[in-house]
């Protein structure tokens, strides 16, 4: 069973380790590469990760149901054990900045990880170690990184989770930049990611990323900003949201050319949306 196993996931990654869980169980865990986007200050910004975050949800969906349909009993397992399982069977080591880094790609990974019955073992040796350099912790805008600790609740990613909250976190939004999701900052510094190189934003979304198309866009709903799927995955397809972080990224880029529909927006019964609109109105008359 164990070759039949090991053949089915070679089809589809050979970046991957086995590592028992708990007795009768094991876990299959996966990486898939990524290059990040070059970024461009005049528009909004999306991390490449999350693309590959969601042909890695249908990756694994996929691995499952093969395994499924060859006499294995397989499902997708939870996220937020990921990284822990990818450390603990040597596909990944932990680094300073909170993440985990391979030995060919650095931390410009996103991780798969599946459940299966049964007890197999296939350890990686593809971990590369922290050069506790501290460029990560030197450039983190909001000082996240502290000796060996990370404190999520402060990270530009959590703040945009939060929907960018003008009111409550002003200074914090500001140094969220144009990022709408994502931040790449620690990554961008890290000597491990030094040889992975950058790629062109596929046009498609650096049109849909022009910040007053942007706001446009995302305060029509979910219907009509469909095409973001591609990049961004279905789960943060969450119009209200993006479009109260868009209004913050308009604000720190200093663009005010949609006033007429941001005043409408300062209507809106989301309270993050209106009050983003209200002090996107505020700005733009300074």
């Amino acid at each position: 069973m164990q070759a039949k196993l090991i053949a089915i996931i070679e089809k589809y990654t050979k970046d991957y380790a086995i590592v028992p869980y708990i007795e009768g169980q094991s876990h299959i865990v996966f990486c898939l590469p990524y290059k990040p986007y070059k970024e461009n200050a005049t528009i909004g910004y999306i991390d490449a990760y999350y693309r590959v975050s969601n042909i890695s949800y249908f990756l694994t969906k996929e691995i499952v149901a093969e395994l499924n349909g060859n006499g294995f009993v397989a499902k997708v397992e939870k996220r937020h054990i990921y990284k822990n399982i990818a450390v603990k069977s040597g596909l990944t080591s932990p680094i300073l900045s909170g993440l985990t880094a391979h030995s060919r790609y650095g931390t410009r990974i996103v991780l798969g990880l599946i459940l299966l019955d049964g007890s197999f073992q296939k350890l990686s040796s593809s971990a590369l170690e922290c050069l506790n350099c501290n460029k990560c912790q030197e450039a983190c805008p909001n000082s996240v990184i502290r000796g060996n600790a990370f404190e999520q609740a402060s990270c530009i990613r959590q703040l945009q989770e939060d929907g960018a909250k003008w009111d409550l976190k002003y200074l914090d939004v500001q140094r969220m930049g144009n990022r709408i999701i994502g931040c790449d900052i620690c990554q961008k510094v890290c000597p491990l990611n030094a040889e992975i190189g950058e790629v062109e934003m596929p046009p498609k979304l650096a049109e849909m990323l022009d910040i007053d198309n942007f706001i446009a866009m995302t305060s029509k709903g979910k219907s009509a900003c469909t095409e973001l799927i591609e990049f961004i995955g279905y789960n943060y397809l969450r119009p209200n949201k993006l479009l109260s972080i868009g209004l913050s990224v308009a604000i720190n880029m200093n663009k005010y050319n949609s006033c007429e529909l941001v005043n409408e927006l300062t209507k809106s019964e989301n309270d993050i949306v209106s009050n983003n609109a209200k002090w996107y109105m505020r700005m733009s008359e300074e």
